[in-house]
């Protein structure tokens, strides 16, 4: 994979510089609209993005090491005469080159250093991807989650409602002398139950609100308010269209993506190793001023062949250039044998878990589609048993009015009806999770 450096450095402060945009606390959002907020700002997400671009820059910077180095060095050794032996110090010496090294065969260590690089890059950018998603779809589930608290808020404070009527109704009756207190002090208690899991229900909505508001990025003590579905919205299970694009998503999930260039890098440590014992070869060049004697101005050699020498005599004396080839063979390297044995069963266990993650996608995209079916049937069941339970709850409060019906049958009606349209609201999350994940993967 090749990244052109000068874009790359463009991108690199716009990216950081630039922060990420703040949703307003309070404001009602859909469920797609908290998905996309969460796969743009939650700080999972930006740290994946730059983390992606720190990889990135540095495969960009590898892709400079076929090149040949130049570099510009020197020094000065100063041994005054007297202080040392002088056919050994040379009284003193300096250089000052320009020079180039240029390693022409040098066993594939660069170009594995090079390799591992762009891995890294497209290894960061799979994680990029799989940190959005999931940002996308725990946003998701939060929300539909905070709708699904509202349905059961709002069928629990119909029943309170529902029950305040019931217990006034009564209280009246008890004074009035045609019912007994029994049943006017067991509606009380019926509605304070409902009081006290209304209580629960909305503590549980704030909860799922608030931990909703850090994937927006909002601020901690904000609460992300999510709108209800709308109605024409699309339900049912999933058709043929559906099934196939779910396994095509899961086909190509960041996960694979991970496992599989895990086994290219485990094969590029594997050729690596197979190169230890190869011959290295490098050329390096140089050109510049390098002199010993700086005791003197003008070395007494020089003068002594040239009485009229001057520095700059000298200077033309010290200007040179030089090339030096070098390599190196390897002659016995007992550890070799052993790191491409090494290097061999870690590529196995890395092409295993690439075919393992692949045939786990699958099993987890035919559980989705499951899932997904299931609960579009529950749905389905659940809408009936709710109208059969209003309609059993008219016939109870009916039969309690006449005096057919005792206050208990009545109460059970009441939770019967409530129990369903809870069950109601789950088979509707579930389903709306499913249709998610298969969406959004």
């Amino acid at each position: 994979m090749k990244y052109p450096a000068a874009s790359a450095f463009v991108l690199l402060p716009l990216w950081l510089a630039v922060p990420a945009p703040q949703a307003r606390a309070g404001e009602a959002l859909s469920v797609r609209d908290c998905v996309a907020l969460a796969r743009a700002r939650a700080p999972e997400v930006r740290i994946a993005r730059a983390t992606s671009l720190a990889a990135r820059q540095d495969s960009v910077g590898h892709s400079f090491d076929q090149r040949p180095s130049f570099s510009l060095f020197g020094g000065a050794t100063v041994a005054p005469d007297g202080s040392y032996d002088p056919t050994l110090t040379n009284l003193g010496e300096y250089e000052l080159k320009v020079g180039m090294e240029w390693p022409l065969r040098d066993a594939g260590v660069r170009a594995h250093g090079r390799r591992t690089a762009e891995l890294d890059a497209r290894a960061a950018l799979a994680d990029q991807r799989l940190a959005t998603r999931d940002a996308g779809l725990r946003a998701g589930e939060l929300a539909l989650t905070v709708v699904e608290l509202a349905e059961e808020s709002r069928t629990q404070r119909e029943a309170l409602a529902w029950l305040d009527r019931l217990a006034v109704e009564l209280a009246a009756d008890a004074r009035a002398g045609t019912r007994g207190k029994a049943d006017a002090q067991r509606a009380a208690l019926g509605r304070d139950d409902a009081v006290s899991a209304l209580e629960t229900t909305e503590r549980a909505a704030h909860s799922v609100a608030r931990e909703l508001s850090r994937w927006l990025a909002l601020p901690p003590d904000s609460l992300a308010g999510v709108s209800a579905p709308a109605e024409d919205e699309p339900m049912g299970p999933p058709a043929a269209g559906d099934s196939l694009t779910t396994l095509a998503r899961y086909g190509a999930a960041p996960e694979l993506a991970q496992a599989r260039i895990a086994s290219e890098r485990a094969r590029l440590d594997l050729a690596l190793a197979r190169h230890r014992r190869e011959p290295q070869l490098s050329l390096a060049l140089d050109a510049g001023l390098w002199g010993s004697d700086l005791t003197t101005a003008v070395p007494p050699d020089l003068l002594a062949n040239n009485p009229n020498a001057t520095f700059s005599d000298r200077l033309s004396r010290d200007l040179g250039a030089s090339a030096a080839l070098r390599f190196s063979l390897p002659v016995t390297d007992p550890g070799a044998r052993h790191d491409v044995a090494s290097r061999t069963a870690a590529m196995t266990a890395a092409e295993l878990r690439a075919t393992t993650a692949q045939g786990e996608a699958r099993r987890q995209a035919l559980e989705l589609l499951d899932r997904w079916r299931d609960a579009s049937l529950r749905v389905t069941r659940a809408r009936a048993s709710v109208a059969l339970a209003e309609e059993n709850l008219l016939r109870l409060r009916s039969l309690h009015a006449s005096g057919a019906a005792t206050i208990l049958e009545l109460l059970d009606a009441r939770n019967t009806l409530d129990d369903t349209r809870t069950r109601l609201a789950q088979a509707r999350f579930d389903e709306r999770l499913a249709r998610l994940e298969a969406e959004e993967r």
